[in-house]
């Protein structure tokens, strides 16, 4: 069984910008449901971070 883990960086907004670019390509319609949602959630959270005070 492969052991999975998620490590969580603190990383500037621009890195996460330029990441949410790069990847809008993968969620496009070849993409899969989830992938797509997943895809919509972390724009969403950009989003916020982006306009929060």
């Amino acid at each position: 069984m492969k052991a999975e883990c998620t490590v969580r960086l603190a990383a500037p907004l621009a890195l996460h910008r330029a990441a949410l670019q790069q990847t809008a390509e993968l969620a496009g319609e070849a993409a899969s449901l989830a992938a797509r949602k997943a895809h919509r959630v972390y724009a969403s959270r950009i989003t916020t971070a982006s306009t929060a005070p």
